[in-house]
């Protein structure tokens, strides 16, 4: 399965937030507080520009000295993840329904926009994880940094996913049960695989000590929020997919409502998704669609 441009898209909105949390959480917690401020205090890398390549560098030694030593910041900073996580994701759909007309999310599902028969239509077409495959398929990427990410992600988030098909429904409002499922995956498996990424041979000998790569973005501080991003993508995909399947039913904002029957998963839009595609998409792309 390759990584396509919408998952892509998908998973560079949370790094970029990741980011911004892990900047928040260096500053703030007791055993790193002392030291970012430290950096942010050297003149000599002091964050003046939008992206000081000295501070990011220095950041990144910083983060990456901590998941080496296991200091449990993905504990903390997992929380914080999933409140914004669905927004994001909707949010991205929606933006590329309008420009595509598709969206494939890989390992959760392709929904595409019609008006084959003269009316609006958005169909969605469940992953092989939605319909219940016990391990989450590979994505495959041109850019090593991402392949190598993505399978040491997995490989801590599929036994995960194999495990919480089995627990009991995790109760709460309807409204965060997802949010409470994905933050106790994160609880679990985030340090894990932080500490398993910045340890790989592979990732060492794209990243190092080596100047940073603007344009590939390779600094520990990047690694370590795409790792987290692609942690938090997969968590979320595994609590949608354990809330349907107990629940069997989860409606979502501004976007519709996904049922599983005993044949399949269906979804349907609801009027307000489809009166903003309806006004936004040029006819003739969508008949075409």
């Amino acid at each position: 399965m390759a990584l396509n441009n919408e998952t892509r898209t998908l998973m560079r909105l949370l790094k970029f937030r990741a980011i911004g949390l892990w900047h928040a959480e260096l500053a703030h917690s007791p055993g790193t507080a002392k030291q970012y401020s430290a950096l942010v205090g050297n003149p000599a890398l002091s964050p003046t520009g939008p992206m000081d390549e000295g501070f990011t560098l220095g950041v990144g030694r910083l983060l990456l000295a901590n998941v080496l030593e296991r200091t449990r910041l993905g504990v903390s900073i997992a929380p914080r993840l999933c409140p914004e996580l669905a927004e994001i994701f909707w949010a991205a759909l929606s933006e590329s329904l309008i420009e595509r007309s598709v969206c494939d999310y890989k390992n959760f599902g392709i929904f595409r926009v019609s008006r084959a028969t003269g009316k609006l239509h958005v169909v969605f077409e469940p992953s092989a994880v939605l319909n219940g495959r016990p391990l989450l398929e590979p994505q495959s990427s041109p850019y090593q940094d991402e392949q190598f990410v993505d399978e040491y992600t997995r490989r801590v988030m599929d036994p995960l996913l194999q495990e919480v098909q089995d627990y009991p429904d995790f109760g709460a409002v309807d409204q965060w049960r997802i949010p409470l499922i994905a933050t106790w995956l994160l609880t679990k498996a985030l340090d894990d695989i932080l500490h398993s990424v910045v340890s790989s041979k592979e990732i060492n000998g794209i990243t190092g000590e080596m100047p940073r790569d603007v344009e590939r973005e390779r600094d520990w501080l990047t690694v370590v929020a795409m790792a987290t991003g692609y942690a938090s993508y997969y968590a979320w995909i595994i609590a949608f997919c354990v809330d349907l399947r107990t629940n069997s039913r989860i409606s979502v904002d501004g976007i519709g409502r996904f049922q599983r029957t005993v044949e399949r998963i269906e979804f349907e839009p609801v009027a307000q998704l489809q009166r903003m595609l309806d006004v936004n998409i040029p006819m003739a792309r969508q008949t075409a669609a």
